[in-house]
């Protein structure tokens, strides 16, 4: 018999199996989880990252303890794109051509200047000022062409990007290896994170998808067999 754990520790158990690691989960919200140093030699870092009202600190496994940036703006910021340009009532198959389309988009233009941006965000993150509502525009403003869906929503996808490194400022000197978990693995997010990561970090952070099933579920069983001695 097992104590229970939250569905994010179990998530995050096979993933964070050590302190050099950072996953990152983007779904309807989205979260930042990394194992609190075992040694104080991230002290600073950790107490100056748990004064922010995004970060908190939860137990882990093995007496461990993970720090967490959780419901953060995710891809309820795509869906809000999305259904202001294609409805409401658009069926599964719409939108997932939409999305397979701005995973497309930034595939092609992962090395290019960005001619789109969005602004703003879809609700405001806790213990923040009230923001300013999503907004899309082109960088150039001599630049009158309009916004094509599939560059609109990778545009949103950056924008959930750089504001969830701005709420989690990664460590540097100890973060090696970021593993992304469900929808982060895709195109839209993933290649605007490893822009991000690049103009942001001194340091070469690995990025890796990880291999089977990353849900609470499977987490929980590895758990359960790592400590049943079979």
């Amino acid at each position: 018999v097992f104590v229970a754990f939250g569905d994010l520790q179990a998530t995050m158990y096979p993933l964070l199996a050590d302190e050099r690691s950072v996953a990152l989960n983007i779904g309807t919200s989205a979260q930042i989880a990394f194992r609190q140093s075992s040694d104080g030699g991230a002290a600073e870092y950790e107490k100056a990252l748990l004064a922010r009202s995004t970060c908190g600190l939860l137990p882990f496994f093995n007496n461990g303890k993970v720090i967490v940036s959780a419901s953060m703006n995710g891809g309820n910021m795509v869906m809000s794109e999305i259904e202001a340009r294609i409805g409401k009532n658009a069926t599964n198959a719409e939108i997932a051509t939409l999305l397979q389309a701005a995973d497309k988009f930034a595939e092609r233009n992962s090395n290019r200047p960005f001619t789109a941006e969005a602004t703003g965000l879809f609700h405001c993150e806790r213990g923040m000022p009230a923001a300013d509502a999503l907004r899309l525009h082109r960088i150039d403003p001599n630049d009158k062409r309009p916004i094509a869906d599939e560059e609109a929503i990778a545009a949103v996808c950056r924008r959930v990007v750089a504001n969830m490194l701005d709420l989690t400022p990664f460590d540097e000197g100890r973060h090696q290896i970021m593993l992304l978990v469900g929808s982060a693995a895709c195109s839209r997010f993933a290649m605007p994170l490893r822009r991000e990561l690049g103009q942001r970090s001194r340091s070469v952070i690995e990025i890796v998808k990880p291999e089977g099933s990353t849900s609470a579920a499977a987490g929980a069983a590895a758990f359960a067999w790592a400590e049943s001695d079979l």
